[in-house]
């Protein structure tokens, strides 16, 4: 089992923890990430774990296939309080409100040029306050919540969606044997 502090962000200031990591297609793994800080290490390992997992299940809906086949992504996570989750949903989606996750895709919108060089496939940022209460509400670890909110904004970042009910099973059932498969209680 895995099992992470429940206050992986310490300290009034410290409001942001980010784990930039790449991900290789050939190599089938998270290859890199930046150095961890001993208090972070557990959370840092299962936020690549999910990202591996995820691109490694999750067809891109994004890119053709012959351009993910050999490429390398980059992938930022951002975990943050409520109060810069509220500022970010409220500027972004106009909702005077924290939420858990949000996803923020380089690859959407105008075509972008892929010359099989590192893509930054896009931004995860994660409010681990409503992260802790969540898993307080739903009975499960904080471990297994942030598992969860990471394969979901990994699903967004390749293009999945729930803005209808047959995309939201597709992704939700993808998500959910993303999550089962990791095996975290």
């Amino acid at each position: 089992m895995i099992a992470i502090d429940p206050d992986p962000l310490p300290g009034k200031r410290a409001t942001r923890a980010q784990i930039s990591l790449q991900w290789s297609r050939t190599a089938g793994r998270v290859y890199s990430g930046l150095p961890e800080a001993p208090a972070r290490t557990t959370l840092n390992a299962l936020v690549k774990r999910v990202i591996n997992q995820t691109l490694k299940q999750a067809p891109f809906k994004l890119l053709p296939p012959e351009e993910v086949e050999n490429a390398t992504f980059a992938v930022e996570v951002s975990l943050v309080d409520d109060a810069e989750m509220l500022e970010l949903n409220s500027g972004y989606r106009g909702k005077n409100k924290p939420t858990d996750v949000l996803s923020f895709s380089q690859l959407e919108g105008d075509a972008m040029p892929f010359g099989g060089e590192e893509l930054l496939l896009g931004d995860i940022i994660i409010s681990i306050d409503t992260a802790v209460r969540q898993a307080r509400e739903l009975h499960h670890s904080l471990a297994h919540e942030i598992a969860f909110l990471t394969a979901h904004g990994t699903l967004h970042l390749c293009g999945y969606d729930h803005d209808t009910s047959a995309r939201r099973r597709v992704m939700f059932k993808l998500q959910d044997e993303i999550v089962q498969q990791l095996e975290i209680e």
